[in-house]
């Protein structure tokens, strides 16, 4: 690691470039905006819960059904994938939406 960035300095140093090069760096480490970091958690963090969310209710009311614990495993299972699977299609589809308007506009 230590040779590799060596290597990159030299490499920098030797540049004709090298201001303009900096300059951008320099702007992308100074750039401003709206944080991303509670949409990523949210993306993130969401569709987790709602699996073990969906897990966990049909855990509890499957027993009203069958008697089966496999049964009831595997319904669970696959009930709580496409519960997630339904919400990150429909979360799509939303935001692909909200982008194409905002493209209009």
């Amino acid at each position: 690691m230590v040779a590799k960035t060596m290597t990159e300095q030299q490499f920098c140093q030797k540049c004709t470039q090298k201001q303009r090069c900096q300059e951008v760096y320099h702007k992308l480490g100074n750039a401003e905006g709206p944080s991303v970091t509670k949409r990523v958690v949210y993306a993130l963090l969401t569709p987790i819960l709602i699996f073990i969310a969906a897990m966990t209710l049909l855990k509890i009311t499957l027993p009203i059904l069958t008697n089966r614990d496999s049964l009831q495993t595997a319904v669970s299972l696959l009930g709580a994938l496409a519960t997630t699977t339904l919400y990150v299609f429909i979360i799509k589809k939303l935001t692909q939406n909200k982008k194409t308007k905002e493209h209009e506009n």
